[in-house]
């Protein structure tokens, strides 16, 4: 099976700025697909904006929908020869790290809907703290059961 290539297709300035913050059940309630995930590979390379990484997921479990069992996730910025490029609300993810990836029906993966996942928790590179929600996997399954307007 060829892997899902989800591309974020946005400069760097576009991925600092995020006009609505949008509830992480409603990115995923509108997703193709919710996968979780574990990164098996992240391989940095240099880009225009400065670096770029391209990230392979192995799909453990969909939440909802089909996303396969691979996932492939290019992100601005990452880890190369001992520097380290950070953008706001870009996960910055490592080998074995178990993520959360909203698959979207249409267009390029939101970064909103890229999550990291650690006993169980959703870690949210928005840093919303108390505002996060749902904050568990079980949580999310139970709003992805849960009909939105």
């Amino acid at each position: 099976m060829i892997p899902l290539l989800l591309a974020l297709l946005c400069s760097p300035c576009e991925a600092s700025s995020t006009s609505r913050t949008q509830p992480i059940s409603e990115i995923a309630a509108e997703s193709a697909a919710v996968a979780v995930g574990i990164v098996v590979a992240a391989r940095t390379e240099p880009a225009d904006h400065g670096l770029r990484t391209r990230y392979t997921v192995v799909v453990v479990e969909s939440r909802q929908g089909e996303p396969g069992e691979e996932l492939t996730v290019v992100l601005p910025g990452g880890r190369w020869e001992g520097l380290v490029q950070r953008f706001h609300e870009v996960p910055l993810w490592s080998e074995g790290d178990e993520v959360v990836v909203c698959v979207p029906a249409h267009g390029p993966v939101r970064f909103q809907g890229l999550l990291t996942v650690a006993d169980g928790e959703l870690l949210d590179p928005l840093d919303r703290g108390e505002d996060l929600v749902p904050r568990t996997l079980d949580e999310l399954a139970r709003e992805l059961r849960t009909p939105h307007r």
